[in-house]
């Protein structure tokens, strides 16, 4: 991995932090708008609701595609990254890849848990309309949807950005080591 990455992280931080507040004071500033009921069955204000539901979700759908970003980045050869078979790997390969390389086991970087249910939550939005599961072994079935409600969402941001800053910093110091060792004459 490149020693500069934290450059192009800190700017995709940056901008999801800007993206998040701003979209957040921008839906904020409209619900506290005082709409007027023209008699239609759906008015100005269940549509400003209903696109701040959408906007709450493309939270996880950003935070999903920089974790994927930097999986990728962090399974890839400085030199190859934007090779064509690079950029077409699969999460569960670049996972993979880096268990092999750098014998890091992502379950043990903090804030795992938190990046794995964002991935299930976008594969819930994705391939279930946002239901998280529907438990059928209920008299009356359960559904649950996703969770994207504002604490959360901050709460799984800040936990996307420690998980790829400590990603990161351990496959540098894996490479730094490795360095080292090969400068020195070790192998």
């Amino acid at each position: 991995m490149h020693h500069k990455s934290n450059i192009l992280l800190n700017w995709e931080i940056e901008t999801i932090e800007y993206y998040f507040a701003n979209g957040l004071k921008y839906y904020s500033n409209l619900i506290k708008k005082d709409f007027s009921d023209d008699g239609k069955i759906i008015g100005e204000k269940e549509y400003v609701v209903g696109s701040f539901q959408y906007f709450r979700r493309s939270i996880f759908y950003e935070l999903n595609a920089m974790i994927e970003q930097w999986l990728l980045y962090a399974s890839s050869i400085d030199e190859e990254f934007f090779d064509n078979k690079n950029l077409k790997r699969t999460r569960a390969k670049s996972v993979q890849i880096i268990k092999e390389r750098y014998k890091i086991e992502l379950s043990n970087i903090s804030e795992f848990e938190n990046v794995e249910i964002i991935r299930r939550t976008v594969n819930s939005l994705k391939h279930r309309g946002g239901f998280d599961f529907t438990d059928f072994s209920k008299d009356i079935p359960e559904f649950k949807s996703v969770k994207d409600d504002i604490r959360h969402l901050e709460t799984l941001k800040n936990s996307a950005i420690k998980f790829i800053k400590e990603l990161i910093v351990a496959i540098l110091l894996i490479d730094k080591r490795k360095n080292t060792k090969h400068n020195n004459g070790y192998n």
